[in-house]
């Protein structure tokens, strides 16, 4: 799958927003966003000029490189009812873009919702009271189910990948699938597997019109009673998305844009500005996907997927950082 837009769009709302929602459907739905930007917060380290050693060669992290966490979030927007910690939703779907500014390609990792990360537990008053092993997309819910939320799993993240800095994030709650989906008239796809536990409809070689509904119940339906139903969802979440995207950027550009767009803004949390957008529309997203290397546990009844720690070193270096060229003497 690769993702272009045209430098000669438009720089209306209605053209932005389909700027937005090719890029944003990595989390199975879509994106839209307030059009005020936002400064994006700076851990004030600078380790670009240090060195690393691994396997016998040096490396230095890849000063081009920027990166935007997407989580697609399990709980409707209902920002008026206060929620106490751990009720604010889990996220279940969680991308991270890996773009490189020199190159203007980027590279999508997808990472478990089911990773094994020390969980920050938090009591009403925001304390931390704890730390305790559990699934990544528990962490969302110990924030405020916006901001503080995002940034609690952004850590998480960045913990996972041995410190890399995550630049940017959004998250999108799940009725938005529904209203992109219908914005587009649906999305056809052909069902790869028997997926018929979710619906009937899903049977392996059907080809279905997917309306809001469908879509939601095939991006986010499971048997929770397997223990790799989350790897069989993401791959149809990745599916989903790759025809959304195609059949999407077809068919956007009507009138009712704006409407659709208006509708979306109270799904969306994020720090991202028009003028990260501005910039990240040049883009090509690579074809294939990557996802974190590792292991599928059950314990106490739950999935856990555990990371294998030299694969995702492997990975971590491909992918941020740079090998130092070697010095001649002679």
């Amino acid at each position: 799958m690769k993702i272009r837009v045209s430098r000669g769009d438009k720089a209306g709302r209605k053209k932005r927003w389909l700027i937005v929602f090719i890029l944003f459907s990595l989390i199975a739905a879509g994106l839209a966003i307030s059009g005020k930007d936002e400064k994006k917060e700076t851990s004030g380290r600078d380790t670009q000029g240090q060195i690393f050693y691994y396997k016998g060669k040096k490396y230095r992290k890849n000063p081009d490189i920027e990166t935007i966490l997407l989580l697609g979030i399990d709980a409707e927007t209902d920002s008026e009812k206060p929620k106490n910690p751990g009720e604010n939703g889990q996220s279940d779907s969680i991308s991270l873009f890996v773009l490189d500014k020199e190159t203007k390609k980027g590279t999508i990792l997808l990472i478990s919702r089911d990773t094994l990360v020390e969980l920050e537990i938090y009591d009403i008053r925001g304390e931390k009271l704890t730390s305790v092993p559990g699934q990544i997309a528990m962490q969302y819910a110990y924030g405020d189910g916006k901001q503080k939320s995002c940034m609690l799993v952004k850590n998480k993240v960045s913990e996972l990948l041995g410190g890399i800095e995550i630049d940017y994030y959004a998250s999108l709650h799940l009725e938005a699938i529904s209203k992109m989906t219908e914005a587009i008239g649906g999305v056809l796809i052909t069902v790869p597997g028997d997926y018929t536990q979710i619906n009937p409809k899903f049977r392996k070689g059907n080809q279905v019109l997917l309306d809001g509904g469908l879509a939601e119940q095939y991006v986010r339906g499971r048997d929770t009673g397997q223990l790799d139903s989350n790897i069989e969802r993401m791959e149809r979440q990745a599916q989903f998305l790759e025809a959304f995207i195609k059949q999407g950027s077809e068919k956007i550009g009507s009138s009712e844009d704006t409407i659709v767009y208006e509708q979306l803004t109270s799904c969306v949390t994020t720090n991202l500005g028009w003028s990260e957008i501005q910039r990240i529309k040049e883009y090509e997203i690579t074809e294939e996907y990557l996802a974190l290397p590792g292991n599928i546990i059950e314990k106490d009844g739950y999935a856990q997927f555990i990371p294998d720690a030299e694969q995702l070193q492997e990975m971590i270096f491909q992918l941020f950082y740079i090998e130092e060229p070697k010095v001649n003497t002679k």
